[in-house]
């Protein structure tokens, strides 16, 4: 007890003191509450947007719709493509789907390879119009679906990737399976 004060005055400055201290958290409580809703805002926004480019944009095995790329003439050969693993390749649909796929050349032309479930084998069918991307520029072709002569470029999908990625390629079907559950596209000039 204080000097001078009674035992009820110093309960009355205490309940003031809680007062005081309960009505001060109370504002640190509503500030608080203020500025974690204004997190809570920015975080919804930063998450609505993450998932916005994952959605638009392919990422690893996940399909995007944005292809990207300047528009760019086709050149007069591809030159090698030995040391190209990916490229990206825009189906059209009513929602383009793109995707990173692997790219081989057989015979100077570039072929691409998929599984016959795959949603962008399934909404390119027996071929049709596509757009890839190598690097910084992107291309209008053709993929035409082959049905004959196709054992080459899975040949050549294999020698060209086996070193790299010794599992995957390990994990591509026989070639008589491979006849039915594969889709072999060769890309021209569109």
């Amino acid at each position: 007890m204080k000097e001078g004060r009674s035992h009820w005055a110093n309960s009355i400055h205490f309940k003031q003191s809680v007062s005081l201290s309960c009505r001060s958290a109370t504002a640190l409580n509503r500030k608080k509450r203020v500025y974690d809703e204004g997190n809570e805002d920015k975080c919804f926004i930063l998450l609505a947007g993450l998932v916005l480019l994952a959605w638009i944009t392919p990422l690893g095995p996940m399909p995007g719709i944005f292809i990207g790329g300047t528009p760019s003439e086709l050149p007069e050969s591809w030159g090698s493509t030995a040391d190209i693993h990916e490229i990206k390749l825009e189906v059209q649909g009513s929602l383009p789907r793109v995707v990173i796929i692997w790219v081989v050349q057989v015979d100077g032309s570039l072929h691409i390879v998929g599984s016959n479930s795959s949603g962008w084998v399934q909404m390119l069918g027996d071929g049709g119009s596509v757009r890839m991307r190598m690097g910084d520029k992107t291309y209008s072709l053709a993929a035409s679906l082959l049905t004959t002569n196709w054992e080459p470029v899975l040949e050549a999908y294999g020698n060209k990737y086996r070193m790299d990625y010794p599992d995957i390629v390990g994990g591509f079907p026989a070639m008589e399976e491979a006849a039915l559950t594969t889709a072999v596209f060769r890309l021209t000039g569109g």
